[in-house]
C-alpha cells in the first residue's frame, strides 16, 4: 500500500508541475502575440558616423551596415547601391 501511495503522490506532483509549466508557456505565447512595438519617428545620432545622404526631412531613413571583408557587401555596393541612391535618396523619398 505504501508503494502505491508514493507512486500516486509522485504522479500528482508531476501532473501539477506539467500543468504549471504549460500554463506559463501559454501565457508567454499570449503576451508575445499581444506585443506591438511602438512606431515612432526614431532619431539617429550621426555625430560619430558617416554623413547623411539625401534630404534630412525624408520620411524614411536607411541605415547601411557593411563589412569590408564580406563578399555580399561587395556585390551590394557594386550592383545595388546606385539603384537605391537613384530611386530613393536622390528623389527625396529616403535619406
Amino acid at each position: 500500500m505504501n508503494k502505491k501511495f508514493a507512486i500516486g503522490i509522485a504522479a500528482i506532483v508531476m501532473i501539477t508541475v506539467v500543468v504549471i509549466m504549460g500554463s506559463t508557456y501559454y501565457s508567454t505565447l499570449v503576451q508575445m502575440q499581444e506585443y506591438k512595438p511602438r512606431m515612432s519617428s526614431a532619431s539617429v545620432d550621426l555625430t560619430n558616423g558617416s554623413p547623411m545622404l539625401g534630404s534630412p526631412d525624408a520620411p524614411i531613413t536607411i541605415i547601411e551596415f557593411g563589412d569590408y571583408q564580406c563578399e555580399m557587401c561587395y556585390h551590394w555596393f557594386h550592383n545595388t547601391r546606385d539603384t537605391v541612391l537613384d530611386n530613393y535618396v536622390y528623389t527625396g523619398r529616403a535619406n
